[in-house]
């Protein structure tokens, strides 16, 4: 969209990021451009443990877990989805790291 500068009436047309080659719609971060072009290419890198699911995003994953899967929420995330980090020790398991 053309936007004014101040009094000057020159307009120009906001080129920011990354576009994508496929669509030419633009991104503000490269990561955000890279989760996009799976959209056009149909890879679907994570993939569910207990099933044939398959999706893009690691947050679907989740999400198709949580809700189809809801006895194995019992584990941490990052079980799940290794990138998401590790768990952080339950009070209970404390005393096994200080010894």
């Amino acid at each position: 969209m053309p936007q004014e500068l101040g009094d000057l009436g020159v307009s120009f047309v906001l080129q920011v990021g990354f576009a994508c080659d496929v669509c030419r719609r633009n991104f503000l971060r490269k990561a955000d451009l890279e989760r996009h072009m799976l959209t056009h290419t149909g890879d679907r890198p994570h993939t569910c443990p207990h099933c044939n699911f398959a999706c893009n995003r690691s947050s679907n994953l989740y999400r198709h877990i949580r809700s189809t899967h809801p006895s194995f929420m019992v584990l941490h995330p990052s079980h799940i989805d290794p990138t998401i980090g590790p768990p952080l020790p339950t009070p209970e398991h404390r005393h096994l790291q200080s010894s």
